[in-house]
């Protein structure tokens, strides 16, 4: 909301969000624990480099990858969750895409299935 700049006392557990930043660093032991057995597949290059395509966090970990186009006025994004997700984390993934359409002041479609550009495609 407009104004508000607290922090939640807590991190918020059981959503799904994306995140649209493509770090190039090596996970590590930390990302180990961030790309969790199929995410490090999925979403690492295969010397283990971050930043092979942007991610979808699910509960604090990787959880999937995501793709967006633009054409024209609208913004077509497409999800690849690694396992299923709940009824509740896919209406947050549909809050967040309406989200980024307003800012992007785009009409956003969601399409959840494999993501068939390469990787920074």
């Amino acid at each position: 909301m407009a104004g508000d700049t607290s922090t939640p006392p807590q991190p918020h557990r059981g959503s799904a969000y994306w995140a649209t930043s493509r770090p190039s660093w090596p996970p590590s032991a930390s990302g180990e624990r961030l790309y969790p057995g199929a995410a490090a597949t999925r979403g690492l290059t295969p010397a283990g480099q971050a930043g092979n395509y942007p991610v979808l966090l699910v509960n604090g970990a990787v959880g999937g990858v995501w793709h967006q186009q633009r054409p024209c006025r609208s913004l077509a994004i497409t999800v690849e969750p690694l396992d299923e997700l709940t009824a509740t984390q896919r209406r947050q993934l549909q809050d967040e895409v309406d989200l980024v359409g307003a800012v992007m002041e785009a009409t956003p479609t969601l399409t959840v299935g494999t993501v068939t550009v390469g990787p920074h495609g």
